[in-house]
């Protein structure tokens, strides 16, 4: 056997053991050849848990997000704005049609990091603009490496998302009135079960609260489709 075949079978095996997509699995092999059989038994590693946090913009889930993973010992806070901004060139604005390949890019990349930081044993704080079907595949993925995935949707009035946007100032990308509306209507349409939302015209400390009572108790873990 060649040794490029060697490789490819290595490839091969470890994907079919983590899940991960070729392209993962030959990056690992690649960088970490002396440990391409020794994949984690997901009955014996110490998980921790994934949160994810969504909601139109404006409703606070970055302050949110900081503040819920300051609640657990050892955790990290991912935001997908920071991983759409890690393009370079070919950038499509996130808005438009055209950027449905960049956001099952940029959303397979954050879920890779976020199983892998979770796997490691730190509680895993997503935000983002994240609707349930993403979040179903994620917990799908979850499941196969014992990982559990909480979703939660902060909510607000248009009004008040969108003062609070203004008054944050202009983001990485521009403040546009109108695709503003329409992602703050998607969700406000999307009719999930109470237990997966959480009100958020207060203080961002009571959404932090309410969230952490509702993830404790464990009404946000994905266990079914959402609805």
């Amino acid at each position: 056997m060649t040794a490029n075949k060697r490789l490819k079978r290595r490839v091969r095996d470890r994907a079919r053991k983590t899940g991960e997509s070729y392209t993962a699995a030959l990056a690992h092999v690649r960088h970490r050849p002396e440990q391409e059989h020794a994949v984690p038994d997901p009955t014996t590693t110490a998980n921790a848990p994934i949160l994810v946090v969504s909601g139109p913009s404006g409703v606070g889930k970055t302050t949110v997000s900081r503040l819920l993973a300051a609640e657990f010992d050892r955790s990290v806070h991912l935001q997908t704005d920071d991983f759409m901004a890690s393009i370079v060139s070919g950038w499509v604005d996130p808005n438009s049609p055209e950027a449905e390949a960049q956001h099952e890019a940029v959303g397979g990349a954050l879920a890779v990091s976020a199983m892998g930081f979770a796997g490691d044993g730190y509680t895993t704080v997503v935000d983002g603009h994240l609707f349930p079907d993403g979040v179903a595949g994620l917990a799908a993925a979850c499941r196969t490496r014992r990982i559990a995935c909480h979703y939660v949707v902060l909510f607000a009035p248009l009004t008040t998302c969108w003062e609070r946007a203004r008054g944050r100032g202009e983001g990485r990308w521009p403040l546009e009135e109108e695709p503003f509306a329409v992602v703050h209507a998607r969700f406000a349409a999307l009719g999930l079960d109470r237990r997966h939302v959480v009100d958020a015209l207060g203080r961002a400390e009571d959404a932090r609260d309410a969230v952490l009572v509702a993830f404790h108790a464990g009404r946000l873990e994905v266990t079914d489709p959402i609805t």
